[in-house]
């Protein structure tokens, strides 16, 4: 774990004006991407990992108002279309929000 780079190995990507996605910890030297680089859906951005200031495997990713992650304040993500688990449950939901605690898989 390492407190003074939190987001360790991350990728920032601007969709549109005032909209950056945030993927954080993403395995030490699996980044495919550079600055600049225009990305498209199913792009491979880089692996799963627990770099900065994390004690597992996982991929953080919020979105944002600003590149400057000190700066920014959280915008809602809807997801086109997952499945979530819920109490060993599996629903497909369209448009959905992730809530806290919420597991949810493209599939």
């Amino acid at each position: 774990m390492n407190p003074y780079s939190a987001l360790g190995n991350a990728v920032i990507i601007q969709h549109r004006e005032n909209e950056f996605s945030v993927l954080a910890h993403l395995k030490l030297d699996t980044t495919k991407v550079r600055v600049g680089d225009k990305i498209t859906k199913g792009q491979l951005i880089g692996l799963c990992g627990n770099s900065g200031n994390s004690s597992e495997p996982h991929l953080h990713y919020h979105l944002q108002n600003t590149s400057v992650i000190q700066d920014g304040t959280g915008i809602k993500c809807l997801f086109d279309k997952v499945t979530v688990i819920k109490n060993n449950q599996s629903q497909v939901n369209t448009n959905y929000s992730p809530v806290k605690g919420d597991i949810i898989s493209a599939d």
